[in-house]
């Protein structure tokens, strides 16, 4: 599937400041923050999200990717064995929804707390209030 967005929810947030955030920020441009249907938890220094039902949300951003190809064979790199890409329906709080890629966590979160706000900032710290340029 020809896809060039991706929704990120956790350590490559632009508005969430940290070493991994800028991966792949210089081959995207960042369009808005949305929403997914999904449950996030917290493993190590990291967050993980798995499918969600109704009502679970998880907050991210949706990234436009300049060289599709390229930038995801680098992130399914970073992401390793644990994480699948997905794609998944992003509420882009307006009214709108798109698909985007995710990636959705393949390991057990059996003894990982969730988080319950489904907004890894609030684990990671405080946000930046715009993107990085």
């Amino acid at each position: 599937m020809t896809c060039d967005r991706l929704f990120v929810y956790g350590t490559l947030r632009a508005l969430v400041p940290n070493s991994k955030s800028n991966l792949f920020s210089e081959g995207a441009t960042f369009l808005k923050s949305g929403r997914t249907l999904g449950k996030l938890f917290h493993i190590s220094w990291h967050p993980a999200m798995i499918p969600g039902d109704a009502g679970e949300w998880v907050t991210g951003e949706v990234w436009k990717l300049h060289d599709t190809d390229a930038t995801l064979k680098v992130l399914d790199e970073f992401e390793g064995p644990d994480y699948e890409r997905m794609m998944v329906v992003v509420d882009m709080g307006d009214g709108a929804q798109l698909e985007a890629w995710a990636y959705l966590y393949k390991a057990s979160v059996d003894g990982k707390a969730r988080i319950e706000s489904g907004d890894w900032a609030d684990v990671a710290g405080t946000i930046a209030t715009e993107p990085r340029p």
